[in-house]
């Protein structure tokens, strides 16, 4: 029995993608939907579960330090081991604190945790003592034996006794960490970095190769120019086919030109903005021809058609993930029906254009 949490109003469309990464990799595991759970609807997700029912425990979630809707907190999120079966609950770390004077931090014994750089990664730990928390690890140090957390009330420190979950079969993947995303954790975690990665997720996560600079601020603009400074490199555009496309302001948003030339801190565009933007200015360079603002589009087509979790939704998703179950054959590569994909940039892009307008919010 695998069982898959996520929460289908997640405005930036990341927890849906995970699911979907999930679903694919377990097509018949029992899905639940946290939206609008609060913290007693939460815990009777957990209780709902026979203790030792379980093969793997997906949570496409945040994690939190205390509850907020449809979130798991890290005590929930360990409460969860004990639902897997006995042989996948994995085996725990004890110790005694080192002394630490950092808030987002948890010292491990000197001797007997890992000295392998992020070994307990995206493990959960506790602590007992007068500071007794739940943390997820985002971040080990081996050498020094430090892990990453979220900020506790007061520095944990030589007093406290540790636990850490060293569970290979819950599987944290809402959390967002370091340059990852929720939908690109849950590929790497569930299929590894060895395998193909579909485009979708790419475009979700800011990481197509198709763009020369994604999602940059601008430190200036004026009507026919815009300023980065430092971010580009004299000439790399001039009297070439590129356009530089606004990805979010506070006015002046999904407008593109193209550009003319530039220095090592402006680029010169071919006319002046229709409406110069304003406010905090978000912009993608992108060669002619390439789709520009797919990670702005694709959020919103993902939150508006693409959160329910029904089979037909799920058949939607593996068109884009894995259209043929290739992955579930053991390839390393998948057909990704990039039409299918195209087609909800378009309906993004159409929702999108209504908020620069302002018809929509």
């Amino acid at each position: 029995m695998e069982v898959i949490f996520y929460k289908s109003d997640d405005s930036t469309g990341q927890s849906q993608l995970a699911k979907a990464v999930a679903n694919l990799k377990y097509p018949d595991a029992t899905v639940y939907d946290t939206k609008g759970s609060d913290n007693t609807a939460m815990a009777a997700f957990i209780s709902g579960l026979d203790d030792g029912s379980c093969d793997d425990i997906v949570i496409c979630v945040d994690l939190v330090t205390s509850h907020a809707e449809g979130k798991f907190t890290a005590a929930q999120a360990i409460d969860l081991i004990a639902k897997l079966k006995s042989s996948k609950q994995g085996e725990t770390l004890t110790g005694t604190c080192q002394a630490n004077s950092t808030k987002t931090e948890i010292k491990l014994a000197a001797s007997g945790p890992s000295e392998t750089d992020d070994a307990y990664n995206l493990k959960l730990i506790a602590t007992t003592g007068d500071e007794a928390v739940e943390r997820l690890i985002t971040d080990y140090d081996g050498t020094d034996k430090v892990c990453t957390v979220a900020e506790t009330t007061n520095a944990i420190d030589a007093s406290e006794d540790y636990t850490v979950y060293l569970c290979d079969h819950l599987y944290i993947v809402g959390e967002t960490y370091g340059t990852a995303n929720a939908g690109k954790l849950a590929w790497d975690t569930l299929y590894s970095t060895t395998v193909q990665t579909p485009l979708i997720i790419g475009y979700m996560n800011n990481a197509s190769t198709l763009y020369e600079k994604v999602s940059k601020t601008a430190t200036g603009i004026a009507a026919g120019t815009l300023t980065d400074t430092g971010e580009f490199t004299s000439g790399d555009y001039d009297g070439l086919d590129y356009y530089v496309y606004i990805e979010s302001a506070t006015t002046g948003g999904g407008q593109s030109r193209k550009i003319t030339s530039n220095t090592d801190n402006t680029l010169t565009l071919e006319a002046d903005w229709d409406t110069t933007p304003t406010g905090t200015i978000v912009y993608q360079v992108v060669r002619e021809g390439k789709r520009a603002l797919w990670n702005k589009y694709l959020p919103y087509a993902v939150c508006t058609y693409l959160s329910e979790n029904d089979e037909e939704v799920q058949t939607e998703w593996n068109k884009m993930l894995d259209r043929y179950g290739d992955l579930a054959n053991g390839q390393k590569y998948s057909y990704q029906d990039l039409a299918t994909v195209e087609e909800y940039v378009d309906k993004g892009k159409v929702i999108a254009d209504a908020v620069w307008q302002g018809v929509v919010s």
